[in-house]
């Protein structure tokens, strides 16, 4: 490995003359270090071998030995498929699912919506704790129940001024 190094003049200085003594003296590293430098002459003055030509005699060798492409199955051929985009599939085929799903859903009725429903004669009582009064109105008149309904304020919120109105829904439903 040395020797190598010497040879190439990679050696530091302070061993070159180390070195010289070694190759002149010890008739072993001096056949070596001969060896050496024969082939690295021999390398020097061989042609450099054409690439291409090289290629085409590998690829002629591969198709003498039947190494050739032979047509797969449709069952046996590989898929491939980038990722991200198996995942934005997948992302649309649960979601398009999910909709469908829940628009053939049968709608559920909340159990006051039920009672409403059933009880058309019967007065309700409505309590109402920390919500906007238009919110309740606005609900109220989206649910086209007819007859009457009383609303329980919370007392502490309110004073009473006045006296007290009774509003028809027409006049409710902006009509």
């Amino acid at each position: 490995m040395i020797l190598s190094a010497y040879l190439d003049g990679e050696v530091p200085d302070r061993f070159v003359s180390q070195m010289e003594t070694a190759i002149q003296n010890n008739p072993e590293v001096r056949r070596e270090y001969e060896e050496m430098k024969a082939l690295r002459d021999r390398l020097s003055r061989a042609p450099m071998p054409d690439i291409a030509e090289s290629a085409q005699r590998v690829w002629m060798s591969l198709r003498g030995q039947g190494l050739e492409s032979r047509p797969t199955h449709l069952w046996r051929r590989e898929l491939r498929l980038p990722l991200p985009a198996v995942a934005a599939a997948a992302a649309v085929l649960v979601t398009v699912i999910g909709v469908l799903i829940w628009s053939f859903m049968p709608s559920r009725a909340t159990p006051a919506q039920k009672y409403l429903a059933n009880s058309a004669g019967v007065d309700v009582t409505i309590r109402v704790d920390g919500t906007e009064m238009e919110d309740v109105l606005q609900w109220l008149a989206s649910q086209n129940m007819l007859g009457e309904i009383n609303i329980q304020l919370p007392e502490q919120r309110f004073e009473l001024v006045g006296e007290t109105v009774f509003v028809k829904p027409v006049v409710l439903g902006g009509e």
